[in-house]
């Protein structure tokens, strides 16, 4: 193998690579790993997918806050409280916003595509 061709085979694997690490990194960006906090609740979100969750055993409701891609907002609630197991919804259109909120007590900043 000649000099040229190693180098072209090194540049195509470091190319590969970086392709790789950039396609990951955005799969990354675009769904929220970690959840969304306020409080001991949380939210959830892989961009279809939105779950809720209530914490705390203090009667205030919580819920997940969304804004869909056609610009139309929703909620998706823990209905059972502090007890076992959380609220999801899957959606067919994708979540471009999401923040957790508690009543009475307010709600988590805004978590979006371009912070996830």
């Amino acid at each position: 193998m000649s000099a040229v061709q190693k180098v072209f085979k090194t540049a195509s694997v470091l190319a590969c690579v970086v392709l790789a690490l950039l396609v990951g990194g955005q799969s990354a960006l675009a769904s929220n790993d970690h959840p969304i906090s306020f409080g001991a609740n949380y939210a959830s979100s892989d961009g279809g997918w939105v779950e809720a969750c209530d914490m705390e055993f203090d009667n205030n409701g919580v819920y997940a806050e969304v804004v869909l891609a056609n610009g139309s907002m929703d909620r998706v609630g823990d209905h059972n409280g502090a007890k076992g197991g959380c609220g999801n919804y899957t959606y067919t259109i994708s979540v471009v916003r999401i923040r957790v909120c508690e009543d009475h007590s307010g709600c988590s900043v805004w978590w979006g595509k371009l912070g996830w």
